[in-house]
């Protein structure tokens, strides 16, 4: 199993992004902006992404949650090994499916840039 990538949730997105891109000498993929601006700035990792992300505006910024890849072919089977677990999935985007872990901590399994097959939750 592969690191997809790290989620760090943050209030300046920008500080934030620029510190770790300095520190470990990142290479920047990608800019998000939303109705609230800027909303995340992803980093090249060796294989994977640092997604440094606008948090709520109430919560503690911190790691969010480590996203693993899969297959996008796959996306159902990984479905059920979730709810095998009673783990989710909670959630899911085109791209990505979301569980908890037995403490509640949140886990993703994502297919990015490989959309979801029709039939996939």
């Amino acid at each position: 199993m592969r690191l997809h990538h790290l989620a760090l949730t943050c209030r300046d997105v920008r500080v934030v992004a620029d510190f770790y891109a300095r520190l470990l000498g990142l290479e920047e993929l990608a800019r998000h902006h939303d109705e609230g601006g800027l909303r995340s700035i992803w980093l090249q990792l060796e294989g994977s992404v640092l997604m440094v992300e606008r948090g709520p505006p109430h919560a503690e910024g911190g790691w969010r949650l480590p996203a693993f890849c899969i297959a996008s072919g796959e996306r159902e089977a990984w479905s059920e090994r979730l709810r095998a677990l009673g783990a989710g999935p909670l959630d899911s985007t085109s791209y990505t499916l979301y569980g908890r872990d037995p403490e509640g901590n949140l886990v993703a399994l994502s297919h990015y840039p490989d959309g979801a097959p029709v039939s996939g939750v």
